[in-house]
């Protein structure tokens, strides 16, 4: 037999056994079909009562049959020793296998995060249990499981999934974004420290917490659009050391840090007010279509420094109507918007000061700015370190320089 036709025979046999086992591994395989799932697209985590275990909350979607789009959803709860012992723990609910890996959302409750995540992190991203994007929120003040609890009621669009609303904060200034490789990545670095975002749900006035029927009802409805509860804050980020809650930055701080990174383009600002001409003008609101941050690392007078050039577009929203002004006096325009330029330069100089001032108090790089550091010049942050005298996070000093074009 000549040796191509004896190539194609291999080829032909070898396309035979593939579909052999396929056929096999889909008639045995003990993962049912999608519509026999329950699908988990939140997951809570809590400290156990007795202190040493784990407590896991799924937010879970059981497709109902005989239609598209259409589901149940409701919460569920396994305790285990560990993280892994709760999660082998759902198994079979309601006759349907659990999954989570279309999980997008992971919430910490305050007392896991005060005892530590980094084994439960880990061991989420090493079993692949999730995604490394899944996105990573902690709970302000309260448990994961009350979190998700509340969730329910937050109407079709978060109850369905509150990943597709905490998606829209990634590359906004409205809120620090992080993942499950972000986290696991700064706890891995020099800084071995991160942020998280803190997220607050709360019920409206007058709205009934009472628990009744899943949510979406027993004809797999969704839920309704006139939701009970909403999402309160998001202006604040948490602080980790060693996977350890350390602190929660003040708003200013985490606005700081969130100008600090490029990913953040665009978004909302506001400034309290201004003054020109010897009159007071209130509050300020401006859409930023564009920002960009750039920050650069480098030693002066044998200190560490650094400096971060903050460029942004302002659009003045259309309440700011200044045209009576300018027809008063035309050349009052350009002082009006030099005026509000320089507020709003001050606002963010002083926020960004306030994160890495609290970076230096709390002796937690989680900026990473040590990290830049060594990124361009390894050899000069060690030998600074060689003096025991020298604390790098506390004598590290920053320059802000903020460049704010306004569009008419």
């Amino acid at each position: 037999m000549k040796k191509i036709n004896q190539i194609r025979l291999y080829k032909f046999i070898a396309l035979i056994v593939a579909a052999v086992l396929l056929y096999y591994l889909a008639a045995f395989s003990n993962m049912p079909d999608a519509d026999e799932r329950s699908i988990v697209t939140m997951m809570g985590v809590d400290a156990a009562d007795d202190g040493g275990g784990v407590t896991v909350t799924a937010h879970i979607l059981v497709p109902v049959s005989g239609g598209d789009n259409k589901f149940n959803q409701d919460t569920e709860q396994a305790e285990g020793k560990d993280l892994l012992d709760a999660i082998n723990k759902f198994g079979v609910m309601n006759g349907r296998k659990v999954e989570f890996s279309k999980c997008a959302v992971l919430v910490f409750g305050q007392t896991m995060a005060e005892r530590g995540i980094l084994r439960e992190t880990k061991t989420l991203l090493g079993s692949r249990l999730v995604s490394p994007g899944t996105l990573m929120i902690l709970t302000d003040g309260t448990t994961a499981r009350e979190f998700l609890k509340t969730a329910l009621d937050l109407g079709e669009e978060t109850g369905e999934n509150i990943g597709k609303l905490l998606n829209r904060f990634e590359n906004t200034l409205a809120m620090p974004y992080l993942n499950l490789l972000t986290f696991l990545d700064g706890h891995s670095g020099e800084s071995r420290a991160a942020f998280m975002p803190c997220v607050e749900l709360r019920y409206k006035d007058g709205a009934d917490k009472t628990d009744g029927e899943a949510a979406g009802g027993g004809d797999g409805r969704k839920p309704k659009l006139n939701s009970k509860a909403d999402i309160f804050s998001v202006n604040a980020a948490a602080v980790f050391r060693e996977g350890k809650f350390v602190r929660k930055l003040t708003p200013d701080a985490t606005q700081g840090l969130i100008f600090t990174m490029p990913e953040s383009k665009r978004g909302n600002y506001s400034i309290d007010g201004f003054s020109y001409g010897g009159r007071h003008f209130d509050a300020v609101y401006a859409e930023v279509p564009k920002k960009s941050a750039r920050i650069k690392t480098y030693f002066e007078d044998g200190k560490p420094k650094i400096r971060c050039d903050v460029r942004m577009k302002i659009s003045l929203t259309a309440q700011h109507d200044f045209s009576y002004l300018f027809d008063e006096n035309p050349a009052a325009q350009n002082g009006i918007y030099a005026a509000i330029s320089e507020e709003f330069q001050k606002k963010i100089k002083l926020q960004i000061e306030s994160a890495v001032l609290a970076a230096r108090e709390g002796d937690i790089d989680f900026m990473n700015l040590k990290y830049r550091f060594y990124r361009y010049n390894p050899q000069a942050v060690l030998a600074y370190e060689q003096n025991t005298d020298n604390a790098f996070l506390r004598d590290l000093t920053v320059e802000t320089r903020v460049y704010i074009g306004i569009r008419n």
